[in-house]
């Protein structure tokens, strides 16, 4: 035979739904949190990629730019083995001026063409 246990014997050993209620939001509670701290984390370390990018980046430009000023200086020298100084240097600027221009006529249509295209 099996035994019956009274009704205020199961009705305690059974969770009210107000404890389960509060163990759900706890736990979405714990979930938010822990996908917060996660996204915090991946930011830093993304944050620090970029950092490291820019300062790459920062060092390429100024070797870049310093291989430039050597080689117009070269040309300058160049050119005065027959012409005189100032038309040296003027012919350089020229030369410098018109290479400028061309990549940033290159670089406004590169950027017209990918805003038209997106």
């Amino acid at each position: 035979m099996e035994a019956t246990e009274p009704a205020e014997l199961r009705a305690h050993d059974e969770p009210e739904w107000t404890t389960l209620a509060a163990r759900a939001i706890d736990d979405v509670a714990r979930m938010v949190h822990a996908e917060v701290h996660l996204a915090e984390a991946s930011f830093r370390t993304s944050r620090k990629e970029t950092l490291l990018d820019a300062f790459a980046m920062l060092a390429v430009v100024g070797f870049i730019a310093a291989a430039a000023v050597c080689l117009l200086a070269a040309l300058i020298l160049l050119l005065h083995h027959w012409v005189e100084w100032w038309l040296a240097f003027a012919l350089a600027g020229c030369v410098s001026l018109v290479i400028g221009a061309a990549v940033a006529f290159a670089t406004r249509s590169a950027k017209r063409r990918l805003g038209e295209s997106v």
